[in-house]
């Protein structure tokens, strides 16, 4: 993750860093880490090394790096619009940790994709699971933990 560490980025660039910056504190946060199961844990070497690979492009491939963070933003912007300050989503809700998990997958086909996924994902399949999110968050409004 910290392969940007010490490059001189210029400006452009330093919005790709911080989105590193910002999976990486996601990851490794506690309540992540303590959501995670032994399964997941396992894909955290692939994510740093798709973080890293990503790292080594970003100067090469700047748009294409851009056009994929923007799909990504979108894409997590879903879930945290419907996250409360108190817990966060994948904590309480299987649908939502799905989705967490199919967004790393998504971001590992987008810029590392040699290293290959741990099941198939694609934009349409993200949009669909969180389909099945928001379908959760409207029947239980959040609050019913279904684990």
């Amino acid at each position: 993750f910290d392969a940007c560490a010490g490059q001189s980025l210029d400006p452009a660039h330093q919005e790709a860093k911080a989105d590193m910056a910002s999976e990486r504190a996601r990851l490794l946060s506690l309540e992540m880490l303590a959501a995670s199961g032994s399964e997941e844990l396992r894909h955290y070497p692939r994510y740093a090394k798709a973080a890293a690979i990503r790292a080594e492009r970003v100067a090469g491939s700047f748009r294409r790096d851009q056009e994929c963070q923007e799909k990504l933003t979108v894409l997590r912007s879903s879930l945290e619009a419907l996250s409360t300050d108190t817990e966060p989503l994948f904590s309480v809700s299987r649908a939502a940790r799905e989705y967490e998990v199919m967004l790393r997958e998504f971001r590992v086909s987008l810029f590392a994709q040699h290293l290959g996924t741990s099941r198939p994902v694609s934009e349409k399949r993200l949009k669909s699971q969180f389909d099945t999110v928001q379908s959760w968050w409207t029947e239980t409004q959040g609050k019913i933990p279904d684990l």
